[in-house]
């Protein structure tokens, strides 16, 4: 069905339980070519922000790394650093205000450009729109230009919001994907189906989920957001495969920062990564 067939190797990256750090977090930010100065500005602020609100967090302060801005984004501090716990197979875990700032840290991910990797996206929109700079809503253009094995399969789609020409490119690229009305708890069945088949003919897996999609909105105009608990149950499934490299939180303001959902991720993927408490002897 997906169209991309391969085998785990252990030696790419080990499973959660062999490693040695549980997951690094970190806090990046990163102006696009669409993005106006005081759009990036504001984001920049409310990421900045939630350092000390990260900090309180019972377990974060041995896994934070730090806040990257978008200098440090493009001069390879953040690579640098994701290279360095990289190294100690620690899962990366990063807050960020836009999708497309995984497109600095696959070249550390995923050195092997024929690496046979899986690009999960929880959200309401499909970013794969095809530009020649990266801006908003093209991170999957790249990130499957670049990567002619990986495939990305996208959940909750709102179908009004994808074009005609995107849904064509879409299948051009053999990407695979679930509406909002398919991405239900009624359907966790076969969406835990869906997300199993990827991680069996994947060596390596991102997750990105957007807040937006699943933090309810005080606008007038009030859409469906996806069910937080679904999600959760996804990343959880994808955390245990030990195949995840890289776990992307989307948020650009403090709604969705200091959000419910994004503190329940948060929670989830300590408990899904913590090391054992070692026993007394």
């Amino acid at each position: 069905m997906f169209g991309f067939i391969g085998h785990y190797r252990k030696k790419l990256f080990k499973s959660a339980s062999a490693r040695t750090a549980p997951y690094c977090f970190i806090i990046a930010s990163q102006q696009l070519h669409s993005m106006g100065r005081y759009e990036y500005d504001k984001a920049d602020q409310s990421l900045e922000n939630a350092n000390e609100w990260l900090l309180r967090h019972p377990h974060m302060r041995s896994s934070y790394i730090g806040h990257f801005a978008h200098d440090a984004v493009q001069n390879g501090a953040l690579i640098n650093a994701v290279q360095k716990h990289a190294a100690d197979q620690a899962l990366v875990v990063m807050l960020t205000n836009s999708s497309e700032t995984m497109l600095s840290l696959l070249p550390s991910l995923m050195s092997n450009i024929e690496l046979e990797a899986g690009l999960i996206h929880i959200g309401h929109r499909m970013p794969l729109e095809a530009t020649l700079e990266v801006k908003v809503g093209s991170a999957y253009h790249f990130a499957l230009s670049r990567y002619s094995k990986a495939r990305a399969f996208f959940c909750g789609l709102q179908e009004p919001r994808i074009s005609s020409v995107m849904r064509d490119y879409a299948e051009d690229l053999d990407c695979h994907w679930l509406t909002d009305s398919e991405f239900q708890l009624l359907h966790k069945s076969r969406v835990k189906q869906h997300i199993a088949h990827i991680l069996e003919h994947s060596e390596r897996i991102i997750v990105t989920l957007d807040l937006a999609s699943l933090v309810p909105s005080h606008s007038v105009n009030i859409e469906p957001k996806l069910d937080l608990n679904l999600a959760l149950a996804t990343l959880s499934q994808c955390i245990d495969s030990g195949k995840v490299a890289l776990v992307q939180l989307v948020g650009n303001n403090d709604d969705l920062i200091y959000s419910k959902a994004c503190r329940a991720i948060i929670d989830e993927l300590h408990l899904r990564l913590a090391l054992p408490t070692p026993q007394a002897s």
